[in-house]
């Protein structure tokens, strides 16, 4: 800024000296500087031509991670079916070098199905995954529950020649381990059907010797 007769004139002719110093260390051994970035330009194509992206189609199960202890899965959780990766170009990967799953630490097993995150790596760690469908999954749990339901017998149709015998039925009640929401709508009685038949002509009595349940237990 100068002054002259007691008048201020600003003298913006030319640029600072803090950009003057900026501009000096950018155009500093300019040639060089370039020289640089293009040899880092060609390592760095030659690194991506050695190596290659591909897609993996396949199946690789998800796996269920931090399920709480009370709840039980209602429905199986569909695989991961593509992955798209990145590999040196001897490099081949196939559905056993990846795992996935989903966590269900968070998950309330009374709310009802959600969608959540899948979670995929690679076992080899010269494959970088890319990306893999499908990205999230519906997962419905539900409260795990307990229920006794009573036992019967049904005989079918009897011989016309043969009348029915006494009966004895061991155990006389089950006892239903399940998700809540199936087991509340379990009301009849756990019928069981005669697999074999023993008959008395003397006594002209029909028995049953053994039978087999027809509900089997839920198994987490």
């Amino acid at each position: 800024m100068a002054v002259h007769a007691g008048t201020r004139i600003l003298d913006v002719g030319g640029p600072s000296p803090q950009v003057t110093r900026v501009i000096g260390v950018i155009l500093h051994n300019w040639p060089l500087k370039l020289a640089a970035v293009g040899l880092a330009t060609l390592l760095y194509g030659g690194l991506v031509l050695s190596q290659s992206s591909a897609t993996l189609t396949g199946v690789v199960p998800i796996d269920v991670r931090n399920q709480p202890p009370d709840a039980f899965l209602l429905q199986s959780i569909r695989p991961v079916t593509e992955i798209r990766y990145f590999t040196p170009a001897n490099v081949r990967p196939i559905e056993s070098d990846f795992q996935a799953w989903v966590d269900l630490a968070d998950v309330d097993p009374n709310g009802g199905p959600v969608s959540l995150p899948v979670h995929l790596e690679s076992i080899d760690p010269r494959v970088r995954v890319l990306g893999f469908e499908p990205q999230n999954v519906t997962v419905d749990l539900d409260q795990l529950s307990d229920k006794v339901v009573p036992v019967e017998v049904d005989h079918g149709e009897a011989p016309p020649t043969m009348t029915l015998g006494d009966e004895t039925i061991d155990p006389t009640q089950v006892h239903v381990i399940g998700p809540a929401t199936v087991l509340e709508r379990v009301t009849a009685p756990a019928r069981l059907s005669s697999s074999s038949r023993r008959a008395s002509t003397s006594t002209r009595t029909w028995s049953s010797s053994r039978s087999t349940a027809s509900a089997t237990p839920w198994r987490r």
